[in-house]
């Protein structure tokens, strides 16, 4: 610790030297330089289209990726919404990419994921609208992107009348949980995933987590989603 402060305080005499710009550059350096974060391991699910899609496809591309399902009425909507933004903002720039990941892989079959990226104007090219086994997803977003992700199935007995009843009646209600996760009801489960934006590099590192429901947040995705893809 004591040489690495002996260091800073070496660099900044020998820029405070060189002036005004040189300055400029070591606070960029210093304050404004992106988080690392963990490596993102290698997956393998399934895009809108029914092809595999692995981690490899994203190979020397900046992405950003978010969890979603396509009955949610809460923040999902909101989350979408915002990707079709990043889409249209950073639509000249060739390595972007762009991830949404359903936390309802039993409901979310390729057919509903492709009308729901349809319905969002998806390029289809460039943003991925992904499914596949449900553990896989969970242990993805909890031990991959470090995000929370919960399912809870409701004790109902199948087929019984109490079950239809809930089918009936609740079979397009949806819950919000406080804080930044969001959550919904569907007959006999409930999910919970995070509602953050994960801003990934090009070698597969994590880079920033955005709350997707505050301008700052989202101002400073922009951000750093341009400082990678300029570097």
């Amino acid at each position: 610790m004591a040489r690495r402060m002996i260091f800073v305080l070496t660099l900044g005499v020998l820029v405070g030297l060189a002036g005004a710009p040189a300055w400029r550059w070591l606070e960029r350096s210093l304050f404004e330089s992106l988080p690392v974060y963990s490596q993102l391991p290698d997956f393998e699910l399934v895009d809108a289209s029914g092809r595999a899609f692995a981690r490899d496809r994203l190979k020397g591309k900046v992405w950003v990726a978010d969890f979603i399902y396509t009955r949610c009425e809460d923040t999902c909507p909101l989350q979408t919404s915002e990707m079709r933004r990043l889409q249209r903002a950073f639509s000249g720039s060739e390595d972007f990419r762009q991830i949404s990941i359903t936390t309802d892989p039993a409901h979310d079959k390729t057919a509903r994921l492709a009308a729901y990226a349809r319905k969002f104007g998806a390029d289809r090219e460039r943003w991925f609208f992904l499914t596949g086994k449900e553990k896989e997803i969970k242990d993805l977003a909890l031990k991959g992107f470090r995000l929370s992700y919960a399912t809870k199935r409701a004790a109902l007995p199948p087929g019984s009348v109490v079950e239809r009843a809930f089918r009936l009646l609740l079979s397009n209600a949806h819950a919000h949980h406080p804080g930044h996760q969001e959550g919904g009801k569907t007959p006999g489960i409930q999910i919970s995933h995070s509602s953050r934006f994960v801003l990934i590099d090009r070698n597969f590192t994590i880079r920033g987590y955005y709350h997707s429901n505050d301008a700052e947040s989202l101002g400073k995705l922009r951000k750093d989603l341009k400082a990678l893809l300029n570097s």
